[in-house]
């Protein structure tokens, strides 16, 4: 049987809850992620898209697909359910934004240890969320914030990550700022639906994410990329 996160995080980090669950367990869980993404296809479909191999829903479906061990440990580990996950409907009659779930994926791998570099900018944004929260418990992490801290922090004396402070003016210019500030709305979704935050709105819906820093995936987090 599964010992509970907070137990298990008395004794071991969140990598060693993920990979702590037994085959039997992680194949029940497998089980109710393709049961889910299914679901999810369903309602895509039924959305009326002409599904070509190419959406940006297929394409999140064959990500989890292809690292669904990894996704199905650190649900166990968060104590995740795939519907709460993929089938979220936090805009009536809108799922979990698909471009958002390789994200997740990314997440997934990293929490595990199974060899994959989380993107950049989902990096960047926990990290500095991370230097914002510390400072002010609590803090609702906005783009603004986000970007205050890029602009005018020297990241090197928080921030070990070498991948991160070698492209600081892209994340700076680009990655964090007009246009491409969907990336940080889908950081924000993804730390809210995986529990590791909670979505809030400070000028407008659902602009702005408040970080759990007791949730121990912050502790794997700081290891791998903070001073």
């Amino acid at each position: 049987m599964a010992v509970s996160l907070k137990k298990k995080n008395e004794i071991a980090t969140l990598k060693d809850i993920a990979l702590g669950y037994s085959t039997d367990e992680v194949d029940l869980m497998r089980a109710k992620i393709e049961e889910s993404l299914e679901r999810r296809h369903q309602f895509e479909l039924a959305q009326g898209l002409v599904l070509t191999g190419a959406t940006s829903w297929e394409k999140a479906k064959r990500q989890v697909e292809s690292a669904e061990i990894a996704v199905a440990r650190m649900f166990l580990a968060l104590n995740l359910t795939p519907a709460g996950v993929f089938e979220r409907q936090a805009v009536e009659g809108k799922m979990f934004n698909a471009k958002a779930i390789k994200k997740i994926v990314e997440l997934a791998q990293f929490t595990c240890g199974m060899g994959s570099k989380l993107e950049r900018v989902t990096k960047a944004f926990i990290a500095c969320a991370i230097i914002a929260s510390d400072k002010q418990p609590g803090v609702p992490i906005t783009n603004r914030l986000n970007q205050r801290f890029l602009g005018n922090k020297d990241l090197g004396s928080f921030i070990a990550d070498k991948d991160i402070l070698d492209h600081l003016d892209d994340l700076r210019h680009k990655s964090m700022s007009t246009g491409a500030e969907t990336q940080s709305s889908q950081a924000r979704n993804v730390l809210d639906v995986l529990g590791l935050g909670r979505i809030t709105s400070v000028e407008r819906a659902r602009d702005a994410v408040v970080l759990d820093l007791a949730n121990p995936f912050y502790g794997m987090f700081r290891a791998a990329v903070m001073v």
